[in-house]
């Protein structure tokens, strides 16, 4: 039965809320013996003999809980009977609740959808829900969505949180209703404002999509938040999206890796992907290819595409595990759906994954995000390969530290040596034949999040057969070990010098230092401004790779910002284009 972890408990829950006026006719009087070791209050038990309902229903409370006697379902049982033959709407419920999960008596959802039945007529909360429920899946009763919703919809009426929780679930999915995702959020907010922690995580959802409410990653921050201080796994792992890429929170890799840990340390498949990649990237946390690979195989054992490629990566290169090709190719198969090594790969299928353990809805939510992605005019900016990666980055890291080095003009030999530099810097720019080199699949392709954030490509030296490069946001910075970042701060010093000496490529680079907010203040006016510089100096498809970087920016910018930075481009044009 759907929502079965909840059921396990409402037997206690429906006992101990007696006491607490869930049952106004009941006394509050102490009329337990309990603790004593005495039994039941003979007083108690006199009356229930007698015939009189209200006492019935306490000794029950009491076989339930073992108060005052042991605990013993089965004579829970006999007297919630007792008090339910004479029309005792509590009774009637825990008897219901008693059938449907087989204590004290067979498992017999038929008799509980009949007990639940009597009470819900009476206007029980509980009942009325849990009858819903049974129409749902059609346990006891022929499955009727329409009945299912109407049920539900009379405990959500009364004030019930699940009830309302799963009224919003049933107008976001169109179960027995015309879908409505506004009706959804109504619902949802009703049982989150109660505190109700998968309800706070659904209405999260729906504010990141813009489904039913404006989209709006403040609120969403808010909700999954407080869905995920009560430990809701799923809720933390949104919270780790925000932070890692400063959707309504300011980007803070510390923060996602935290987050992401407390998901993936519950069995939260996509968070114990995503720390993996923060743990291989060197974000918020050390960078540790062992962590990477402890993270990446919890994810891959859990069938999480992305993770089993990305294992199947490190092994093959030796990172973090034993260099092993077998245990490479093996993962790499089962990532692609491949049933062996040189079978055409099959496009893995993650957005239909959902998260492990989770509402199906966080699925729909994932997929409708994926969807937005793909229709985002901007494409992702890549970086520039040549058929010598490795010399190509030795040279950048002697251009950038030779301009850094200058105290004015260049002298001729400083020149010619700048010239040559770049010669080799400029040779391969975005040669499609060279993107031959397998690299970690970035989180951020697949991971809930409206936008994928600017990227760019590096490449490392191995490559599992049959597979493409995929994007990995390491910037295109002064770099060694194929492209992993040196020093950000010095690098935003030598791009700075040389970008204002009309250099494209430093451009550029300081354009995604600022996009990014990697050793400077993230400010997307600034990245708009260097990416426009770059985007005029560029040439063939570089200039393309560079503008959509730049309309990325622009996305960015209110259209105030957005005027601002193009007069200020605009101005800097001119006044360089003036010079003699």
């Amino acid at each position: 039965m759907r929502y079965k972890w909840k059921q396990m408990v409402r037997i206690v829950f429906l006992a101990s809320s007696l006491f607490a006026g869930f049952a106004p006719t009941l006394s509050s009087a102490p009329i337990l013996a309990q603790s004593t070791g005495r039994g039941i209050d003979p007083a108690l038990l006199a009356k229930a003999n007698a015939g009189d309902a209200n006492s019935q229903l306490l000794i029950g409370v009491a076989y339930v809980n073992g108060d005052g006697t042991a605990q013993d379902y089965a004579q829970a049982a006999t007297w919630f009977r007792k008090a339910a033959s004479q029309g005792d709407a509590a009774a009637q419920t825990i008897l219901g609740e008693l059938y449907a999960q087989g204590h004290g008596v067979a498992q017999d959802n038929t008799q509980a959808a009949n007990w639940y039945r009597k009470a819900a007529e009476q206007g029980n909360t509980e009942a009325q829900y849990n009858l819903g429920l049974l129409y749902q899946d059609g346990s006891g009763v022929p499955q009727d969505l329409v009945q299912s919703a109407q049920w539900i919809r009379k405990a959500a009426e009364q004030k019930f949180a699940w009830a309302q929780e799963c009224l919003g679930l049933i107008y976001q999915k169109g179960q027995g209703v015309p879908q409505d995702f506004a009706q959804a959020a109504i619902w949802y907010r009703r049982a989150a404002e109660q505190g109700n922690a998968a309800a706070q995580f659904l209405l999260s959802g729906l504010y990141m999509n813009g489904q039913g409410v404006p989209q709006d990653y403040l609120q969403t921050e808010i909700w999954s938040r407080k869905a995920a201080e009560q430990g809701h796994a799923g809720a933390q792992s949104i919270l780790g999206v925000l932070y890692e890429n400063g959707y309504g929170v300011t980007l803070d890799y510390a923060q996602a890796a935290a987050w992401y840990r407390r998901a993936a340390e519950q069995g939260v498949a996509e968070a114990q992907f995503s720390l993996g990649m923060l743990y291989y990237n060197g974000r918020g946390v050390p960078r540790d290819y062992s962590q990477a690979a402890v993270w990446f195989r919890k994810a891959a054992e859990h069938g999480d595409a992305k993770a089993q490629h990305n294992l199947g990566v490190l092994y093959f290169e030796g990172k973090g595990v034993p260099r092993d090709r077998e245990q490479a190719t093996e993962w790499e198969r089962k990532a692609t759906g491949r049933s062996n090594a040189t079978a055409q790969p099959a496009a893995p299928n993650s957005q239909d994954q959902g998260l492990y353990g989770e509402p199906p809805v966080y699925a729909q939510i994932r997929a409708d995000l994926a969807r937005k992605e793909q229709e985002r005019p901007a494409r992702e900016l890549n970086a520039l390969t040549t058929q010598n990666e490795l010399d190509r980055q030795k040279a950048i890291q002697q251009y950038h530290s030779l301009l850094g080095s200058l105290q004015g003009d260049p002298t001729p030999e400083q020149q010619a040596q700048l010239d040559r530099l770049r010669s080799i810097i400029d040779l391969g720019y975005n040669d499609p034949a060279n993107e031959k080199e397998r690299v970690i699949e970035d989180s951020t392709k697949t991971k809930a999040g409206p936008e994928t954030p600017v990227s760019t490509t590096v490449t490392n030296s191995s490559k599992l057969e049959g597979s493409e490069p995929i994007p990995i946001n390491l910037g295109a910075l002064s770099t060694k070990d194929h492209g992993d970042p040196e020093d950000y701060t010095q690098a935003a010093v030598s791009y700075r010098k040389a970008a204002e000496q009309g250099d494209v490529t430093a451009q550029y680079s300081l354009a995604v230092l600022y996009y990014k907010g990697e050793g400077i203040p993230q400010n997307y006016s600034e990245a708009y401004f260097w990416f426009s510089l770059a985007a005029v100096g560029a040439r063939g498809q570089n200039r393309e790779n560079v503008a959509a970087a730049r309309d990325a920016a622009a996305a960015k910018l209110t259209p105030d910002e957005l005027l601002k930075s193009q007069q200020r481009a605009a101005g800097w044009f001119a006044a360089h284009r003036a010079k003699p």
